[in-house]
């Protein structure tokens, strides 16, 4: 498994219809706390054991010709301070693919879950893991081929249940057969690591159907025990239609990118930065998709904020935020192409576009969002925002003072300040 394959939220076209496949974890409760060896690693934190991460390795395949895909996960932080009986609303998607109404079946996806404590001896967690997911990479593929073949021809057996217009769902399928290259791999890492846990989703045709009441979502969980504790993990696997014509129109993508140079992230909606992953323009380079977000020049829906860019010449310093003391009424706004001809200037920040718009930060979030978090340098004189889950904390944590976080987590240098809203995975 390549360690640069980060897995990506499947992008759609406008005119695409079909199905969308994809986990999500619900939440994670924690049964009996793990024996403590340390403290959370990240500046600013004091004192806080139990640092929950978790990492997930990714295969899927469409059809019975095509090679098995596969991905990781980015590390991500599902909170800290856990102690007995404790439950953390999650809400996060961890794997997610696009199935056309034009694209084959069978569809097989596999999902290996690392879940550890990064105690203060695993700050080394985002290398370490790479090399249990490597671990993992050569026989899931082989295992989801394996998977398909065996849907086809009937022979699934009780764990998978039967062929037919019913979805084929497992667990532990594929770990069992690399469980001693794993437990070699995790036993040289720091951070106390459970055993691995693996899904697995067998999709006979569009057709297929969850038994229950809904028969487009199925819910488990998984118990991760070792290391002195026990956690339970919720997840839901959901097989749903996408018209993505009505769905989608009125979406535009919200792009991320860096200079280096400048130290500068910059995220914009604006089209004529629309491009693929490593492009390079006016010295930025394009290294993510946050998600997406309604149109800057459409009626605003309800439930949702203007997101606003500045930026500081001074500085050098691009700035992204939905906070109305950063704000205008947008329609007031006289448009010059794709930016504002009537922005003010504040603190040095000039006012230069609406990106368009997001979900409230402040009211419950939407099914299918992603929470957008900014984040401050002060030595590097650098905001930046983003829905990587790396650079967040749990959306039930957060405590607001005014139109910022109390709470905030310092990383790298950078201090977490504010919670944007949530847009669309």
């Amino acid at each position: 498994m390549s360690e640069t394959f980060i897995c990506q939220a499947p992008r759609i076209g406008r005119h695409e219809q079909g199905r969308r496949l994809s986990l999500q974890l619900v939440r994670l409760r924690c049964l009996d706390e793990t024996e403590h060896e340390g403290v959370w690693p990240f500046e600013g934190e004091g004192i806080a054991n139990d640092a929950i991460r978790l990492t997930c390795a990714v295969t899927t395949r469409i059809g019975v010709e095509a090679e098995p895909l596969q991905c990781r996960t980015e590390t991500m932080n599902l909170g800290d301070n856990y102690e007995d009986n404790r439950t953390v609303t999650l809400n996060r998607e961890v794997a997610a693919l696009f199935i056309s109404n034009t694209s084959p079946y069978p569809v097989t996806m596999n999902v290996v879950l690392l879940l550890g404590e990064e105690d203060w001896g695993g700050a080394n967690w985002d290398k370490e893991v790479k090399e249990v997911v490597k671990v993992v990479g050569a026989t899931s593929s082989k295992g989801v081929a394996t998977l398909t073949t065996a849907g086809v021809g009937g022979a699934i057996g009780s764990a998978l249940g039967p062929v037919g217009t019913a979805v084929g769902a497992a667990v532990g399928a594929i770990v069992g057969a690399v469980i001693d290259g794993l437990t070699s791999a995790i036993q040289s890492m720091e951070s106390d690591v459970f055993s691995p846990q693996d899904l697995s989703l067998f999709l006979q045709s569009p057709d297929a159907r969850f038994e229950g009441v809904t028969p487009d979502r199925l819910i488990g969980h998984l118990d991760f025990v070792g290391h002195g504790g026990h956690y339970r993990l919720t997840y839901e696997w959901r097989f749903q239609r996408v018209n993505s014509l009505p769905t989608r129109l009125g979406m535009r993508h919200l792009l991320h990118w860096y200079n280096g140079d400048r130290g500068d992230n910059f995220l914009t909606s604006d089209p004529r930065w629309n491009g693929r992953v490593g492009d390079v323009v006016d010295g930025y380079r394009l290294f993510r998709e946050e998600g997406q977000i309604f149109e800057p020049r459409g009626s605003r829906p309800p439930g949702t904020l203007p997101l606003y860019s500045w930026w500081n010449p001074e500085r050098q310093d691009n700035f992204i935020t939905s906070d109305p003391r950063w704000s205008m009424d947008p329609s007031t706004i006289r448009w010059s192409g794709e930016h504002i001809a009537n922005g003010r200037v504040q603190d040095g920040y000039s006012l230069y576009r609406l990106e368009g718009y997001i979900y409230d930060p402040k009211l419950p979030q939407p099914p299918g969002t992603l929470p957008l978090f900014s984040w401050w340098s002060s030595g590097r004189a650098d905001n930046f925002a983003t829905t990587n889950s790396r650079w967040s904390i749990p959306v039930g944590d957060v405590r607001w003072s005014g139109e910022h976080i109390a709470n905030g987590i310092v990383r790298d240098g950078y201090a977490l300040y504010r919670l944007e809203g949530y847009v669309q995975a």
